[in-house]
């Protein structure tokens, strides 16, 4: 039979509503670097799964001069930019909390808050957690990929540091199209030095070089810098990067070699940009911790000035200058692994109907799963990361991601 909400788990939601959504917001805001460095355009509210579909506002740059005068007065043919319906639709991330039966009906108020209390934290940590990566990536959703054959129930990766014990995932010999290779099997184990996951489940059928995923999360999520300022052949918000009048809509990307990052790679990215005239300059550099580590091994001894910290035994920024500007190198360990992102806060803005909060679609933020004997809360955010001037951002991409590989 079913409960009714109304009742002891009203306490509850209540205590929710008015004690502990206000954490996560707060977490959210604070500990998300790209949240922090991005500007945020509110939306109207909406709990639609499909999200809103939203045009995004195209910069051009101009070059004086350059104009020929039989086009009298507008852009050649060959500079003009298909600018024809630009969008992208805002995704769903979400986040769970649930409550056994036994829980809801049976516990006093007390020992309830200090249960919403544990299960609040970790949903504090999943929101941040899971938003940073999809901030990142590229809006297919991996979160690791094998580099290695399935050994029995294991199967090592080329980085784990976006995997979890207790993961439900689902695997793809490619990040789209195709069918999965493994279905709804969990992580039991995750070995961070040797990047070697345990799973329960059939994995016999992944290759050496799968792409892991959330479970039915392929495709689904938010897009990142990886797809808006870390590639160059892509369509992005409805414009083909392929089409040469769409030449600055092109972000500069350039490759590590063996020295990883280097003061010249820097300034040669840089100088890039600003040769492309784009919208404003760099004004931070979001590295690999392994990357930003190397670089701040290599100038050691060297004259730094720290970008607003205090060194106490690390470098937790470094100020790089370059043609007049100047930028801050910043170090997340929840970034893509092996790169580094130039970013101009002013070209890349977030879209969303508002901070994370709980759905309270008909009347109530609870859910009846029977088959689950709970009830389920879900936390939403409707959100999405959009650029107007790819080529005023660059990427750095084969930086080291594995802490053996620079020692």
């Amino acid at each position: 039979m079913a409960y009714d909400t109304a009742t002891s788990s009203g306490t509850l939601q209540a205590y929710l509503l008015e004690h502990k959504t206000k954490e996560v917001v707060d977490q959210f805001q604070t500990d998300v670097l790209l949240y922090q460095l991005f500007t945020k355009e509110k939306r109207v509210k909406t709990e639609i799964a499909g999200g809103e579909q939203i045009t995004v506002p195209v910069k051009i740059p101009a070059f004086p001069g350059i104009k020929n005068p039989a086009d009298a007065g507008t852009i050649a043919a060959s500079r003009a930019l298909n600018t024809a319906d630009t969008y992208t639709t805002m995704k769903n991330t979400q986040g769970t909390i649930d409550f056994l039966i036994k829980h809801v009906e049976q516990m006093k108020t007390d020992s309830l808050a200090d249960l919403a209390d544990t299960k609040m934290e970790d949903l504090k940590a999943w929101f941040k957690w899971y938003c940073a990566i999809q901030w990142y990536g590229n809006g297919y959703g991996a979160l690791a990929q094998a580099d290695q054959a399935v050994s029995g129930s294991t199967q090592r990766m080329a980085d784990v540091r976006h995997i979890r014990e207790g993961m439900v995932m689902d695997s793809y010999a490619a990040e789209t199209g195709g069918s999965a290779t493994a279905d709804s099997v969990v992580v039991t184990a995750v070995n961070f030095e040797t990047r070697v996951v345990t799973f329960t489940g059939t994995i016999s059928g992944c290759g050496a070089a799968d792409y892991w995923y959330l479970e039915d999360s392929r495709g689904t999520v938010m897009q990142g810098l990886k797809s808006l300022i870390g590639t160059t052949d892509n369509t992005v918000q409805n414009i083909n990067r392929g089409t040469a009048a769409n030449y600055y809509f092109v972000p500069v990307v350039k490759a590590a070699d063996a020295e990883g990052l280097t003061e010249k790679l820097l300034a040669e990215s840089n100088h890039l940009v600003k040769l492309r005239g784009g919208e404003g300059p760099i004004k931070y550099c979001i590295v690999d911790p392994v990357g930003c580590w190397q670089l701040a091994a290599r100038l050691k001894g060297l004259a730094l000035k720290a970008s607003d910290i205090e060194l106490e035994g690390g470098y937790s920024g470094i100020e790089f200058a370059y043609l007049g500007n100047k930028f801050q190198i910043l170090a997340d360990e929840l970034i893509t692994p092996g790169c580094a992102y130039g970013i101009n806060p002013k070209t890349l803005k977030i879209f969303h109907t508002g901070l994370p909060h709980f759905s309270a679609l008909g009347g109530s933020i609870w859910k009846w799963t029977a088959n689950y004997m709970a009830y389920l809360a879900f936390m939403v955010y409707f959100a999405e990361l959009t650029v107007s001037c790819p080529a005023s951002n660059f990427t750095i991409t084969g930086l080291p991601s594995k802490w053996a590989s620079i020692e």
